[in-house]
């Protein structure tokens, strides 16, 4: 709820464009994992799109808004989190650093 809200405060955004990183997360989840599978399958791309070896100035740049934007990133989270019954604590530090991101745009 806290990244929504910090989402809905956010200036207008740039669209996103085919090239875009944040654009796999407007993919649909997959359906097909091992449970014991998924967090693997998840962490990977949360550490691309927030890695601990990026600045909060080249994560903000990689923000986008509209319907394949921050607004699907979370809904893949929910999505994926909730099919997969992954603990929230594994996505508690990447999502606060999101929020502390967005936040200091």
């Amino acid at each position: 709820m806290t990244l929504e809200k910090a989402i809905k405060k956010l200036p207008d955004l740039p669209e996103v464009s085919e090239s875009d990183e944040i654009l796999m997360f407007s993919q649909h989840i997959p359906t097909d994992l091992a449970e014991e599978d998924a967090w693997e399958y998840l962490d990977p791309m949360l550490n691309r799109f927030l890695g601990f070896g990026q600045t909060t100035e080249s994560i903000s740049d990689k923000l986008r808004g509209g319907a394949r934007g921050l607004t699907a990133t979370v809904q893949y989270l929910k999505e994926f989190v909730g099919r997969y019954q992954i603990d929230g604590g594994l996505l508690e530090g990447k999502i606060e650093r999101l929020i502390n991101v967005i936040q200091t745009r």
